[in-house]
């Protein structure tokens, strides 16, 4: 693709790909008005990739997690205005993991 004109380079097109497949790709219209492309990664709403973010997608696509998914107000623990080691004391004991 050329770049500053937004055209299909035509040599390298028919160079690289087969016959077939090359005018497909020059039949594909280059839209002009679109600045330029950039990578997205959708989980994020920003965009951006974040190693974390591709774990917890993998993590809830692979691993079935509904045994750990509990009904219950739990937004409403972690915003309790106490130190976090309470927030944590009190999430372990209505999920039932307090080590003994």
């Amino acid at each position: 693709m050329n770049l500053y004109d937004k055209s299909w380079n035509e040599e390298v097109i028919r160079q690289v790909f087969s016959i077939d497949i090359a005018n497909k790709i020059l039949q594909t219209p280059l839209l002009a008005q679109i600045p330029e492309d950039r990578l997205i990664w959708k989980v994020e709403r920003h965009g951006k990739y974040y190693v974390l973010s591709a774990y917890r997608l993998c993590i809830d696509e692979l691993v079935d997690s509904s045994h750990l998914r509990r009904p219950g107000f739990w937004t409403g623990i972690w915003k309790l205005k106490v130190p976090p080691k309470v927030k944590n004391l009190v999430w372990r004991m209505c999920r039932g993991f307090l080590p003994t």
